[in-house]
């Protein structure tokens, strides 16, 4: 982890220094258990075999979607997200964790959920029409 200097207070002790690792570089530096779904490789290559740009999120945690959707039409059309989930798992074992719903929340005009890859070109169709 790299010692970024600090402006102001630190957020660790309250002292105006630069001994501890800012905010910025532990949020950065903060990966979680990759728990994908089954199918999250198939959906996510399959995206992109049909010429999305598709950022994998899967690592950042806190509710953030799996996937980031850029249309292949290019940047000036705004991006959606998806969140992957296995149509295999009965539908209790699909339910979106509070984090996700607080996502979902704050966005929902631009997250979906999937459970395979036939949905996720339908809805990506749908959305950059």
């Amino acid at each position: 982890m790299t010692m970024l200097p600090f402006r102001g207070r630190c957020w660790t002790c309250g002292h105006n220094h630069d001994k501890h690792p800012s905010l910025q570089d532990l949020l950065l530096d903060m990966r979680y258990a990759k728990r994908t779904d089954r199918n999250h490789a198939t959906v996510r290559d399959g995206l992109r075999a049909r010429g999305y740009v598709v950022q994998d999120m899967s690592d950042r945690g806190y509710g953030v979607p799996d996937l980031g959707i850029q249309s292949p039409k290019g940047i000036k059309y705004p991006g959606c997200f998806l969140e992957v989930k296995d149509g295999d798992k009965p539908p209790s074992a699909r339910e979106l964790t509070p984090d996700q719903k607080r996502w979902l929340s704050l966005v929902p005009d631009r997250t979906f959920t999937v459970l395979n890859l036939d949905q996720a070109l339908k809805v990506c169709e749908e959305f950059f029409k």
